[in-house]
């Protein structure tokens, strides 16, 4: 489903502005005339991660994923890192959203052309990611409730990449690509995205999971 930035901006509290840019940072946005259209999700998205304080550089995110997988990583140095620790034993699971944002990827909405077979999504994906279907990628798919399947890519940025793999964009699409994301999967990393994109009650248990782990670093 999508909507209007200035429905967008009202459901979240923000001035057109405010509300324009940071949904561009979440999803694609469609222009037609002169109104603009943007996921649900997208919206979504800034809603659960409304914060405070920098956002962390993408090399700052993943390490921040490493230590709520298994509590340690060899991305940072050894004073970086204390203070990532430090720093994430207070995070709940929007602040740890909000500062990881640059690696998360935004919403695009795809997929297969009326009239086709039905696309392989997984190995389309791969394939915009410079694989072959038998490639090493990670897609990071959990489902939705309603059908919709999730697909993590680095790709999917532009249209020639969707032109190269047969798919396109869709606005009631059942295909949701976290496009141009940033790094490998990891368990802390799905939580956070069950977080955002999940239903109330997905979202709390995501939310509980990702505080649980910051706490105990």
């Amino acid at each position: 489903m999508r909507m209007s930035t200035a429905d967008a901006a009202e459901r979240l509290g923000m001035s057109r502005r405010g509300a324009s840019y940071a949904i561009r940072d979440a999803g694609f946005v469609e222009e037609v005339g002169n109104a603009s259209f943007v996921d649900h999700l997208a919206v979504l998205m800034v809603a659960r991660s409304r914060g405070e304080g920098r956002r962390w550089a993408a090399e700052t995110a993943l390490a921040a994923f490493d230590l709520l997988d298994r509590g340690t990583t060899d991305r940072l140095r050894h004073d970086s890192r204390s203070r990532l620790r430090s720093q994430l034993k207070t995070q709940d699971a929007a602040a740890i959203a909000h500062r990881a944002e640059g690696v998360l990827g935004r919403i695009r909405r795809v997929s297969a052309p009326r009239g086709t077979a039905r696309i392989d999504a997984e190995a389309a994906v791969a394939a915009m990611s410079g694989l072959d279907e038998a490639g090493t990628l990670d897609l990071g798919i959990h489902g939705g409730l309603d059908g919709t399947r999730y697909l993590r890519t680095p790709g999917g940025e532009s249209r020639q990449d969707l032109v190269r793999t047969g798919l396109v964009d869709d606005a009631g699409g059942d295909i949701v690509l976290l496009a141009g994301a940033i790094g490998p999967q990891s368990a802390s990393r799905v939580l956070l995205e069950c977080y955002l994109l999940g239903d109330t009650r997905m979202m709390r248990a995501a939310a509980d999971v990702l505080a649980s782990r910051a706490r105990t670093l």
